[in-house]
């Protein structure tokens, strides 16, 4: 019941706005109008510092127990293995690895 008073006095203020932008005229633009010219400012070419590649920075591996992408640098854990040393994402992965390295060791690729 509400909700129908409520669209009905939208619906008349709707219809009275529009009654009266129908009634508006706009004032006339005046022909002698000038706009002062103005330069075009383009800014070419590059920074000064030279751009910088991120891969080649910090060298990624693979956590074999999961797939994610690991820096060896922040991983949350590292175990060596037959020579081999294996970084992780987080401390379950690793002791996941450290249950059955041989498993995981052999799918690795990093």
């Amino acid at each position: 019941m509400i909700a129908a008073g409520a669209i009905a006095l939208s619906s008349l203020s709707v219809v009275a706005h529009a009654n009266r932008l129908r009634a508006f005229t706009p004032a006339d633009i005046p022909n002698d109008v000038s706009v002062p010219p103005t330069d075009p400012v383009v800014g070419v070419g590059r920074d000064r510092e030279e751009e910088q590649d991120m891969s080649e920075k910090s060298p990624k591996v693979t956590d074999p127990v999961c797939g994610m992408t690991v820096d060896p640098a922040k991983a949350a854990a590292s175990i060596e293995h037959a020579g081999r040393t294996y970084y992780f994402c987080s401390k379950h992965c690793a002791a996941t690895f450290a249950a059955k390295p041989e498993s995981f060791a052999s799918a690795a690729v990093s």
